[in-house]
């Protein structure tokens, strides 16, 4: 779920066992129980304004080469190859609204992830 629960449901025709849910927080991995954090993340540059409705403007420390967006599904919305800059401004008005999250690499080629919300 957006709020890095898990939810898992299944049945089992086993002797007197019917069936069984389950509820799992993925904090309990150690990984960031707030939802606002991407578990892995290493989150170097701003996105905003976050939310938005029609531009986002992303600014590095270093120049940006290469980035996708995601939507909550990890369907790839777009992608982009760039000439280098330390800031670039993405028109975003045309994406249904939702959370969306972008991959970036930048010139040393390190990968960053960011999210922001669509409205």
């Amino acid at each position: 779920t957006p709020d890095l629960k898990l939810v898992l449901a299944g049945y089992e025709n086993y002797a007197s066992v019917c069936g069984f849910v389950a509820k799992y927080h993925l904090g309990g991995m150690q990984w960031p129980a707030d939802a606002n954090s991407i578990p892995g993340s290493n989150e170097t540059f701003i996105l905003a304004p976050n939310p938005t409705t029609s531009k986002l403007t992303i600014t590095s420390g270093n120049k940006i080469k290469e980035l996708s967006i995601c939507n909550a599904m990890g369907q790839i919305a777009e992608r982009q190859v760039l000439s280098g800059s330390e800031r670039v401004t993405l028109d975003v008005a045309h994406l249904s609204p939702g959370i969306y999250y972008i991959k970036l690499t930048d010139e040393t080629g390190s990968t960053h992830t960011g999210k922001f919300l669509k409205q």
